[in-house]
């Protein structure tokens, strides 16, 4: 299997040390400020990493905050930042150098890629694109895992470029445990579980086609199997599937089973499968196993999720014009080179298949991420194979004037081509070349490293023993924890991911804990004391009374933290409630511009009973329940009527 080498012929240029040292300059140039930009801000996602990074670097284990296991995701990038922490020191600053090597390693990957499937141009012109992306550029000075992530999904890719000219078992094997790496990294790498299958059957297979899926396989298993095994001893739930009685993940487990055995017979088939190219049938398989595998995946994240509407045809579009353009320039080109790569596929390029396998079998988690409108980030793999596609169509395109002018015995075709492709590579790289794109933090809570935050923690190791058991408001409860050393238990405030059925005698219902991933130790949740809409992405917060006293008396809590606002989560009218509740004593108070504010409560576990408290429904949570309603404020009033005996009102946020 050999990869298509362009501009081989007329336009060859030598692939020796000067172009390979030209490279370099070049990226080098364009990838320094990844190593003098300031940390970025500090959000909720990477506040989480370093407190379970500082509990896997102080010998606790992969832990939350709260002590229990880890079990939402697997914890290899918290261990790359404790490994930071050891040579730099427990900072912050220190743990950004593991994303900011990644990124170096990033456009590195893209390089290697490029030139393995398309020759020197390629990879050049890869590595300069990838390089001088501020925003690529700006996840590198951020604690965010995506950049890690693409290391191991670039790792794994590039195994198999190396397979396409040497097809051997080992280069599988290393490409299977990469991506499991990739899964222990960010679990959506999952995704790219089939990848040598299906690039076997879109552009045909070698003749050990059974030995290297098994290598992938078995590679992919030692990797990551481990950590489903984790989950379950910990959980009882299936990773990624939930709980094993549930009838969904009863389904999803059959159609795994089925398609295990569906690739176990393929395995043994005594039939030798090497058709070169393929034959239509086995193409058209390779197509409807994308698009099969894709479908499921849309199909179980948006089950698992919270409530959404499925408005793809026009919001993916609009995400991907006010989102994506914005932060790469350069995406319409990616994206015409991304379909470039698709049809080359079409025509029997091996080296185009891997490409093209690759981001469409990542596709659906970015479509669903566009649908839901989280962040670009989630992107970042697509991101970067669209750049190893800019650079292969840039050299295809000069190879394709070089062969024109060659056959027509004139240099224009080849100087046009050449001047074509420089021109837009020269404008790619000026729009980020020495930039970092650093988003501003423009509230507190928009960077939790910061003067409320260390002003708690630093009240909390004054005034607390070790080991004293806080509970926390969401806000800022990991970076807490953080800056006061893992000194003691933080857990959060039970509030609930829940559903709205406005005609239901339970109109609310709870879906999950959301970010807490931690069982209740209650179900009662009687006397809802809060409703809120999440700006956006539009789901509704709930917390009810019993719930939070349960769990307070549960987990021996001593002090309680308020910090508002934060989105959502938590609100300034939450005060209201602790401040008339008999049990709740405030002993320190921080505020800064008026309107953010920490304030620490004493507990006294003695006097946990319920009080007379009407629920607080926020301006935002009110206006969408009229939506759902249609405009009927009537069938609203009742339904708010029967969540708690006290009565409701409406609160600012």
């Amino acid at each position: 299997m050999q990869s298509t080498q362009y501009a081989a012929g007329p336009l060859a240029l030598s692939d020796g040390l000067a172009m390979r040292a030209a490279t370099l300059v070049l990226i080098a140039i364009c990838i320094v400020p990844v190593f003098t930009t300031p940390r970025g801000r500090l959000t909720s996602d990477e506040s989480l990493y370093a407190a379970e990074a500082l509990n896997v670097h102080t010998g606790a284990g992969p832990t939350y905050t709260t002590g229990n296991p880890v079990t939402h995701r697997a914890p290899l990038y918290p261990a790359l930042l404790a490994a930071a922490f050891e040579v730099g020191g427990r900072t912050l600053d220190a743990g950004t150098w593991v994303p900011r090597i990644a990124t170096v390693i990033n456009a590195a990957l893209a390089v290697l890629i490029a030139r393995r499937l398309a020759g020197p141009i390629a990879g050049a012109a890869t590595g300069v694109a990838a390089a001088s992306s501020s925003y690529l550029n700006g996840l590198g000075v951020s604690l965010f895992l995506d950049q890690v992530q693409v290391s191991f999904v670039l790792a794994s890719v590039l195994a198999l470029a190396v397979a396409n000219d040497r097809p051997r078992a080992g280069a599988y094997m290393l490409g299977g445990i990469a991506l499991g790496l990739a899964v222990l990294t960010k679990e959506s790498a999952i995704q790219l579980g089939p990848l040598p299958l299906v690039a076997f059957l879109l552009c045909g297979a070698p003749t050990n086609w059974r030995t290297c899926l098994i290598a992938w396989s078995a590679g992919l298993a030692i990797a990551s199997a481990g950590w489903w095994l984790w989950v379950y001893y910990h959980t009882g739930a299936i990773y990624l599937l939930g709980d094993p009685d549930a009838d969904t993940t009863r389904m999803a487990m059959v159609a795994a089973s089925a398609a295990v055995l569906a690739l176990v017979l393929l395995l043994l088939r005594g039939q030798t499968w090497v058709v070169k190219p393929p034959r239509l049938a086995q193409r058209l398989a390779g197509w409807a196993l994308v698009v099969v595998w894709g479908a499921a995946f849309i199909a179980g994240l948006e089950w698992q999720s919270w409530e959404h509407p499925p408005r793809y045809w026009s919001d993916v579009p609009a995400y991907f014009a006010d989102v994506l353009v914005p932060a790469m320039p350069a995406a319409p080109v990616m994206g015409a080179a991304l379909l470039w790569a698709a049809g080359r596929t079409l025509r029997g390029d091996t080296g185009a298949s891997v490409v093209t396998a690759a981001w469409l079998l990542y596709l659906p988690f970015v479509l669903v991420a566009a649908n839901r409108e989280l962040s670009l980030r989630d992107a970042a793999p697509v991101l970067y194979l669209g750049l190893v596609a800019l650079g292969c169509g840039a050299a295809w395109l000069m190879s394709w004037g070089a062969d024109l002018g060659y056959a027509h015995r004139t240099p224009f075709f080849a100087a046009a081509g050449a001047a074509v492709v420089s021109l837009a590579l020269v404008a790619i790289a000026a729009q980020g070349f020495g930039r970092v794109e650093r988003a501003q933090a423009t509230s507190f809570d928009g960077d939790w490293d910061n003067l409320i935050a260390a002003d708690t923690a630093k009240w909390l190791k004054t005034n607390l023993a070790p080991g004293t058991t806080v509970m926390s408001t969401r806000v800022y409860h990991s970076h807490v924890y953080f800056l006061a050393g893992g000194r003691f238990p933080i857990h959060q405030l039970p509030t609930l991911l829940v559903t709205v059925d406005l005609e239901a005698d339970e109109p609310l219902r709870a879906r999950s804990t959301l970010f807490r991933w931690e069982p209740l130790a209650t179900r009662a949740r009687k006397d809802w004391l809060y409703l809120a809409r999440y700006p956006g992405k539009g789901y509704y917060i709930g917390l009810a009374e019993e719930d939070l006293l349960a769990e307070v008396r549960a987990r021996e809590v001593a002090y309680v933290v308020v910090n508002a606002p934060d989105v959502g989560f938590s609100s300034p009218s939450y005060l209201l409630y602790f401040d008339a509740h008999p049990a709740f004593r405030r002993v320190h108070q921080s505020s800064y511009g008026g309107v953010d504010i920490s304030v620490i409560y004493e507990v006294d576990r003695t006097r946990l009973t319920p009080i007379e408290a009407p629920l607080r429904v926020t301006a935002g949570a009110l206006e969408g329940l009229l939506e759902r309603a249609g405009g009927d404020l009537e069938v609203v009033e009742r339904a708010l009527g029967r969540l708690n005996g006290a009565g409701w009102e409406v609160v600012p946020q």
